[in-house]
């Protein structure tokens, strides 16, 4: 399976989110699924890369061509995608993916979910987007989610994202996923 994992090129302040994805990581490598991310050795993004290939795990970087030119591509990943422009990449990984998977980010990471979500419910892709709310960190998008439902902005119906507070439950929705398919 092909899993999109959008989170952060910082490391962010919480031990957890580390910890998270670093398990994450080990655990898709041991299920021989492929990981594409966004390719930067930099933040949860490099330990996530780092945990899936110290694992033997297959991992496919997409970036743009001025962060490769800045320096902040993972050199070790299994392959490389250089795209044009942020929007390519997000595109290319949308296209890749079966599932989608996001960890605590910054805005970046909430462009993702967003055109992901999009892309989902113009039913452009058929798959599910799971939020790991880590430590709360995506209650308040949960909310505004929900209220935006109540409001009648988003069909009541839509069911493809998933909020999720560990990795473990995660994993056991996407082994469900998987039989599914």
């Amino acid at each position: 399976m092909k899993v999109v994992v959008y989170l952060g090129s910082h490391e962010g302040n919480r031990s957890s989110y580390t910890t998270s994805v670093q398990q994450f990581g080990s655990l898709l490598a041991m299920k021989h699924d492929t990981l594409i991310y966004g390719g930067s050795k930099c933040g949860t993004m490099k330990d996530l890369a780092d945990s899936c290939l110290e694992n033997h795990g297959h991992v496919i970087g997409v970036m743009p061509q001025f962060f490769v030119d800045q320096n902040r591509h993972h050199e070790s990943l299994s392959e490389f995608q250089i795209v044009s422009t942020m929007q390519e990449r997000i595109s290319y990984m949308i296209e890749q993916g079966e599932v989608f998977v996001a960890f605590p980010g910054g805005i970046g990471t909430l462009e993702e979910i967003f055109v992901t979500l999009s892309a989902i419910a113009l039913n452009q892709k058929d798959a599910n987007l799971y939020i790991l709310n880590i430590d709360h960190y995506y209650d308040d998008l949960e909310k505004q989610i929900h209220h935006m439902k109540q409001e009648g902005f988003i069909d009541q119906g839509f069911n493809r994202i998933i909020f999720v507070e560990n990795v473990s439950t995660l994993m056991m929705y996407l082994e469900e996923n998987e039989k599914a398919a």
